[in-house]
């Protein structure tokens, strides 16, 4: 049995993550008043926080947290085990909106707009316009090659090694196994895949 800590109105914390937007939905507008007058759909997407912030951004871009507006121009959220959030706009900046510590700060470098971002479930890739990374997530048995960190000309999803590749000397590589991939299905704009966003 959970305790009260473990809970947000009644359901399991970690239950609460994995709401499909018309579950989410439905659950907030019985628990809180923050959706009077939100329609679904208005709505994007739906986040709960390990904290119990209630984050809501809609099809506008507004973000809100707990009912109060906190961002606009928002594209999309992403979250790292519940305790840290981020919110990434349409010009590419990178908001960590809760967890904030030194290893999460740097990703929002003063509001740097970055040349582009991909987004996984456990993963941040960032590019800047310095043909550079930043990266934020878990590492899972994977070996960090710090030379393809720098002089970096694009990134991108490989759809059939299901990973985030970099392009560097013309070849396509793997970021984290640092294999070559073939150039085929290589997706390098933006969009939305099963397993990834391109902003």
């Amino acid at each position: 049995m959970n305790n009260e800590e473990d809970t947000i109105f009644g359901l399991d914390i970690v239950k609460a993550y994995d709401l499909e937007l018309e579950e989410a939905y439905d659950f907030i507008k019985q628990n809180t008043k923050y959706l009077d007058n939100v329609s679904l759909e208005d709505v994007k997407e739906i986040r709960i926080s390990y904290y119990k912030d209630i984050f809501v951004l809609l099809k506008d871009g507004n973000l809100y947290t707990n009912g109060k507006k906190m961002l606009s121009n928002i594209n999309t959220m992403a979250f790292g085990g519940g305790a840290t959030f981020y919110a990434f706009s349409n010009d590419r900046i990178i908001t960590c909106i809760t967890g904030v510590w030194k290893t999460t700060d740097y990703i929002n470098n003063n509001d740097y707009k970055y040349k582009k971002i991909i987004v996984t479930p456990i993963k941040v890739v960032a590019l800047t316009w310095d043909n550079e990374i930043k990266f934020i997530g878990m590492l899972v048995d994977e070996i960090i090659n710090h030379e393809l960190y720098i002089d970096i000309e694009d990134i991108g999803y490989n759809l059939e090694y299901d990973e985030i590749v970099v392009k560097k000397d013309g070849k396509i590589l793997s970021l984290f196994s640092n294999e070559e991939c073939e150039n085929n299905r290589f997706v390098e704009y933006s969009g939305r895949g099963e397993d990834f966003i391109i902003l």
